[in-house]
C-alpha cells in the first residue's frame, strides 16, 4: 500500500475502482444498467405504491405513498431506468404535471448505483440524448456533490450522504481525474 503524506488515506486499490468507474463509460447506458443490475441484484419494490400513485395522479391525496426499495443505508442509489426518455420521475411536481405512468415507477425500470456510477449513468444519457435528458441531475445535484465530498472534502450534512459519501470514495486525485475523463466524454454533447 501507498502512503501519500498529507492524507489520511492509504491506497487500497482505488485504481481498481476508478478503472472500474471509468470502464463504465465505455457501454451504452443500456449496457451500463444492466451491469448494475447484476452487481447489485434486482430492486425490490415499485418506487411508489400503485394505488397511492393513481390516487396522486387523480387528484385524489398529495403524497403518494412510497415503495420498500431504498437502499440508502448502503450507500446506494435508486435510478430510474427511463431518465432517457423522461426528466424527473421521482419528483412529484413533474409527475403530476407530465401524468407519468405508474409503469415508469415499477422496480424493473429502477436500478441501484452508488454516487459515481450514478454520475455516469446521468453522463451516459446525456451523451445518448445530445443533452436532451440526464443534464439537471447531473450539474445540479451529482457532481456538486462529488465535487464537495472529495475534492473539497466536505462533510455532508445527513447521515444517509454521509453513508453515500463512503460507499463511493475514492481520493481527490482520484475523484478529478474521473471527472476529468467525464468531461472529456462529454465534450461532443
Amino acid at each position: 500500500t501507498l502512503f501519500r503524506s498529507g492524507d489520511a488515506w492509504m491506497d487500497k486499490g482505488y485504481g481498481v475502482k476508478l478503472a472500474y468507474y471509468e470502464s463504465l463509460l465505455e457501454n451504452s447506458y443500456a449496457e451500463a444498467v444492466a451491469k448494475l443490475k447484476e452487481k447489485y441484484g434486482t430492486v425490490e419494490d415499485d418506487y411508489f405504491r400503485e394505488k397511492s400513485y393513481e390516487r396522486f395522479l387523480n387528484g385524489k391525496i398529495k403524497f403518494p405513498e412510497k415503495g420498500n426499495f431504498s437502499k440508502t443505508a448502503l450507500g446506494l442509489y435508486c435510478h430510474h431506468v427511463n431518465e432517457n426518455h423522461h426528466e424527473h420521475l421521482a419528483d412529484l411536481e413533474w409527475i403530476k404535471k407530465y401524468q407519468y405512468s405508474f409503469e415508469l415507477q415499477q422496480k424493473e425500470q429502477l436500478v441501484y448505483c452508488d454516487l459515481f456510477e450514478h454520475l455516469l449513468l446521468q453522463a451516459l444519457i446525456m451523451k445518448e440524448t445530445g443533452n436532451q435528458f440526464g443534464e439537471a441531475e447531473f450539474r445540479v445535484f451529482l457532481a456538486p456533490d462529488i465535487i464537495n465530498f472529495y475534492s473539497r472534502k466536505l462533510e455532508p450534512k445527513t447521515k444517509w450522504k454521509k453513508v453515500i459519501k463512503q460507499r463511493a470514495f475514492l481520493p481527490s486525485e482520484e475523484t478529478e481525474q474521473l471527472l476529468d475523463k467525464v468531461m472529456g466524454f462529454l465534450g461532443t454533447v
